[in-house]
């Protein structure tokens, strides 16, 4: 459950964070978990990351830290900053990736945050979809 510190966000966390949150609550949770974490005051890279599992886990602090930290060592042993960094520095797009054409009408990649589906990505979706393993 969300601390009663629910109110007000200081001007200095909202200009801080990289997300506009449209409640104060995740201003303030972010910050207590980036806190938790150690996460240095700079690298505001993973705020989203940290305010959807805040959600997922249900405001659970604890919880969220815990995820949050297996997520980073796991995202390490992959490589993925490595990835980004060549996604970043080939300046590549969406279409760019292999078989972009086949996912894209079953995970759209540039759909809203709204929990309704779009009328176009609910009709595929209704589809039933080949998959061959």
């Amino acid at each position: 459950m969300p601390d009663a510190n629910d109110g007000d966000v200081p001007a200095a966390l909202r200009a801080a964070s990289s997300v506009p949150w449209k409640q104060a609550r995740f201003y303030h949770g972010v910050e207590r978990v980036r806190d938790m974490c150690g996460v240095p005051k700079g690298d505001r890279g993973d705020d989203a990351v940290i305010g959807m599992m805040l959600d997922r886990f249900g405001w659970d602090y604890e919880r969220t830290a815990e995820m949050y930290q297996v997520s980073v060592r796991r995202r390490k042993e992959l490589g993925m900053a490595a990835i980004k960094d060549d996604i970043v520095s080939q300046q590549l797009s969406v279409e760019d990736f292999p078989h972009h054409r086949d996912v894209m009408p079953v995970i759209p990649v540039f759909a809203s945050t709204s929990l309704e589906p779009p009328a176009a990505a609910a009709a595929a979706a209704a589809e039933p979809v080949a998959c061959e393993v």
